[in-house]
């Protein structure tokens, strides 16, 4: 019964993630398995793992990626720019490339 309430819940965190994120369920996956493999250690070193993969994700993996998928992160000016520094933790910065020219152009000719 407790492996299975484990499990509901480590699901659940992972649909969370993956929900708010994209990257963060991906992020939690990889935290677990490593945490496995690395015995010992001190308290919060789960949690350590995921930020820091978390964080490498974000800010190495994803800009890297994104071209692929057809996204380019939105530039910072006048007209467009992310809300808050949260939008670019949570990947929300992303766009197709038409969109981001169409706004560009948009607001550099007002």
């Amino acid at each position: 019964m407790k492996k299975g309430f484990s499990i509901i819940s480590q699901v659940f965190i992972f649909l969370v993630l993956t929900v708010l994120t994209q990257i963060g369920g991906v992020a939690y996956i990889i935290s677990l398995a490593i945490n496995r493999i690395i015995h010992g250690g001190f308290r919060g070193k789960q949690l350590l793992l995921f930020i820091s993969i978390y964080l490498l994700f974000t800010f190495v993996v994803n800009p890297l990626l994104a071209p692929l998928f057809g996204r380019e992160p939105v530039n910072n000016n006048n007209g467009i720019q992310p809300t808050n520094y949260l939008t670019i933790l949570l990947n929300r910065n992303y766009v197709k490339p038409e969109i981001r020219h169409k706004n560009y152009v948009t607001f550099t000719r007002t």
